[in-house]
């Protein structure tokens, strides 16, 4: 009767260390996929910083931009609604004997458009 409580006894304690064993082995397997995730998380952050950063970036440029445009506005004749306003203006003013130059800086227009103004409006071409 000894024998078989001692066999009994025996053989719980290997399913014991077998069953600790498994364990063990499922930690370490636990722990190693810790340590990848923890590794993405960490080149996560790192591109999630580099994002911010160029974000950062083109929020500074943006402004910039907007600074400049502040200083530079565009004038209302390049809108489409006064395109009719600016050009019968500049007609006007080639009338009255304006130059290409008075054209490019009181109308706002590109100098070949200026020219060509003053080429077809001219009473007197030159």
């Amino acid at each position: 009767m000894i024998y078989i409580l001692l066999t009994i006894s025996q053989t719980m304690l290997l399913v014991c260390l077998a069953v600790l064993y498994m364990q063990w082995k499922k930690g370490r397997l636990l722990e190693e996929r810790f340590k990848g995730l923890q590794s993405d998380v960490t080149a996560l952050s790192l591109g999630a910083l580099g994002v911010s950063k160029y974000l950062d970036n083109m929020t500074q440029k943006q402004q910039g931009l907007a600074e400049k445009q502040e200083k530079h506005p565009v004038p209302n004749s390049f809108f489409v609604n006064d395109s009719e306003k600016l050009y019968q203006s500049a007609i006007d003013l080639v009338k009255d004997g304006a130059s290409v130059d008075e054209l490019v800086s009181q109308c706002h227009l590109v100098r070949e458009e200026a020219e060509l103004i003053k080429m077809i409006h001219s009473m007197d071409p030159k």
